[in-house]
């Protein structure tokens, strides 16, 4: 396996800028709520978000993220 492929299955669980759980662990907590009686989700779809990574960069629109993972 390249180091490229893994850096990115490593991605798929946490994210490595922001710390964010990445599409795995999203997944499988979803899973797991949706057995349970009550549940909420919540999701942003953000417009024109690629614009903000094009002009400041990827690492900056991650980051921009963080102060989202307590809530």
């Amino acid at each position: 396996m390249k180091l490229v492929e893994i850096q990115v299955e490593i991605a798929s669980f946490l994210n490595p800028l922001t710390g964010l759980p990445g599409n795995h662990i999203i997944e499988a907590k979803l899973k797991e709520v949706l057995h349970q009686d009550r549940f909420s989700v919540l999701y942003f779809d953000l417009d024109n978000f690629k614009e903000y990574n094009d002009t400041y960069g990827f690492k900056r629109g991650m980051i921009s993220f963080k102060p989202l993972e307590n809530c």
